[in-house]
């Protein structure tokens, strides 16, 4: 009897493992970030949805992720990166003569992103011309704003003075006015912006972006909504990129590829759903043709 019964589940385990694609890491962003939302939202989907086990890993941010998709002898094999972070690899292996970017294949275009510049309610800036010769942070190395920064730095050529300071750290060291403006990178709302006023010492506010000497010719026309944050009491006018779901094709093994294509399938099959239950950007996904 004790035999028959332990064949019988030893059955239903092999039965029930022999559903499962297999289990694949994601890598998403910082953990109040919105890449990590995004990811959180598409492991609960496949979840319910398919028999693939997912994993939400976070990270520094899009620089870093491209870093671990592209090392050979890191087993990371699907990440979301910031669509002008790309762009800059891509840009780098045609100058270089490099070949960084070659395995690398866009699953699909996910959220936008919104560029925000945050700074105290009390400051005079208004707009990016009011940061030349301010204290500017702009996230570290291994995050995409980090690059989308330096682009509009030299393109616009407002000559901020950069300070290489980590999100987790960007509003305090705008509370203790050791930098004058905060710059992050992500779809709105945000959760590390998100703040309720009441125990706000003092208030927030964001800058206005607008278009000069062509600095915005490769983003999106965007906008930050009022009811984005509870402290803005405007739309904000701004640019936004896109958040790339990316694999490096020279890592996936037949099984993963299938696990992609169910990933992506199962996303577009369910974006209704991820509209309700999701982070409110999912709206700004489009189904690709």
């Amino acid at each position: 009897m004790n035999f028959r019964k332990g064949f019988l589940l030893t059955a239903v385990f092999l039965f029930l493992s022999g559903q499962v694609f297999c289990q694949m890491i994601i890598l998403s962003g910082p953990e109040k970030g919105s890449y990590s939302h995004f990811v959180g939202d598409i492991v609960t989907l496949l979840g319910e949805k398919s028999d693939i086990l997912l994993e939400n890993k976070t990270s520094d941010g899009s620089a870093y992720n491209f870093k671990m998709l592209i090392d050979p002898n890191i087993n990371y094999k699907i990440a979301l990166i910031q669509s002008d972070y790309m762009a800059l690899m891509d840009a780098e292996d045609k100058l270089n003569n490099t070949n960084k970017t070659g395995s690398l294949k866009v699953v699909m275009q996910l959220a936008k992103e919104q560029i925000h510049f945050v700074t105290k309610k009390s400051s005079d800036l208004k707009n990016l011309q009011d940061l030349d010769m301010k204290r500017v942070g702009i996230g570290t190395i291994d995050q995409g704003g980090f690059a989308t920064a330096k682009i509009i730095r030299e393109r616009s050529q407002i000559d901020w003075a950069t300070v290489y300071v980590g999100f987790d750290e960007m509003l305090s060291r705008l509370s203790t006015e050791s930098i004058n403006a905060g710059f992050v990178v992500g779809s709105a709302p945000l959760d590390m912006l998100n703040i309720d006023p009441q125990v706000m010492v003092d208030g927030m506010a964001l800058i206005e972006l607008d278009d000069f000497n062509g600095w915005a010719d490769y983003y999106e026309n965007d906008t930050i909504y009022s009811g984005d944050y509870k402290w803005l009491d405007k739309n904000i006018p701004t640019f936004g990129v896109r958040t790339l779901l990316v694999v490096n094709e020279s890592k996936l093994t037949d099984e993963d590829k299938q696990t992609v294509s169910v990933i992506k399938s199962t996303i577009i099959q369910n974006l209704d759903q991820l509209r309700i239950q999701g982070h409110p950007k999912w709206n700004t996904v489009t189904v690709p043709e």
